[in-house]
């Protein structure tokens, strides 16, 4: 099973957790669904950008991405747009 982590920059900020808390209840549930996923191993649906970084799509509303950084089983989750 892959580690779910989240990424703390050097200047000791999660990016992830300022983003996810400004989440309406409903985006917040299925940002919170596609974590799990992840971390009981169902990476199928993340998409390899670059040296690493791959990305999950959510296309719901606005359209959400998750950037993940992946190196071997674990997933480092800094990115993220809306």
């Amino acid at each position: 099973m892959p580690t779910v982590r989240e990424y703390i920059a050097k200047d000791g900020r999660n990016h992830y957790a300022d983003w996810f808390n400004r989440l309406k209840p409903l985006a917040a549930a299925k940002i919170a669904a596609i974590i799990a996923r992840m971390a009981a191993g169902n990476t199928s649906s993340l998409k390899g950008i670059a040296n690493g970084l791959v990305e999950w799509r959510l296309d719901w509303g606005p359209g959400i991405r998750i950037y993940v950084h992946q190196d071997s089983q674990r997933l480092d989750c800094p990115y993220r747009r809306q």
